[in-house]
């Protein structure tokens, strides 16, 4: 059977965000005010801002977010992606989340795959990860030094990886395609 070539139109072309995305994301363990701390006061601004959320699917600072943002948003504004494990493991825990309208994506193989493709799919973090002193004191003898997976999602960023967002033009010239 021959393969249909559709016109390019509107309707099916990959139209860019309407919006900013944050990726947010954290430590597993967060001290009971750590997500007030470091967190509300720049995830209350993207809500005000109309931005979306992509988050993960992890306990900690994950849970958090998603609850609070839950609390404050339409789930359609709300992305959890799941690496292909998790998918099989972890999915049903988010079916009434995607039934009132959020949405899970499966993104790679292992959480370094998938926190990858949530920086590729958003234009900002809302993130914050231990200093070395934070994390000596929590576990004394115990600690070992290592790049967390929320400062790599920031070190991908700094190297330039997710959505560059340009604000709409106001002439209406430029929209002229």
């Amino acid at each position: 059977m021959a393969a249909t070539i559709l016109p390019s139109t509107s309707s099916n072309r990959i139209q860019p965000p309407r919006h900013k995305i944050a990726f947010i994301s954290g430590p597993l363990e967060p001290e009971p005010t750590y997500f007030d701390q470091y967190y509300t006061k720049r995830i209350d601004e993207a809500i005000v801002n109309g931005h979306s959320f992509i988050l993960g699917p992890s306990y900690g600072i994950d849970t958090i977010a998603r609850t609070y943002l839950l609390a404050r948003v339409a789930p359609v504004r709300i992305a959890i992606y799941l690496y292909e494990k998790e998918a099989i493991t972890a999915r049903r825990r988010f079916k009434a989340f995607e039934e009132a309208g959020g949405r899970v994506v499966i993104a790679g193989r292992n959480h370094t795959a998938r926190d990858e493709a949530m920086t590729r799919a958003s234009h900002y973090d809302i993130l914050r990860y231990r200093t070395e002193e934070e994390c000596r004191e929590i576990y004394g003898t115990q600690y070992r030094r290592r790049v967390s997976g929320t400062e790599k999602n920031e070190i991908r960023r700094k190297a330039g990886v997710g959505l560059v967002w340009t604000e709409p033009s106001a002439n209406p010239a430029d929209l002229k395609s």
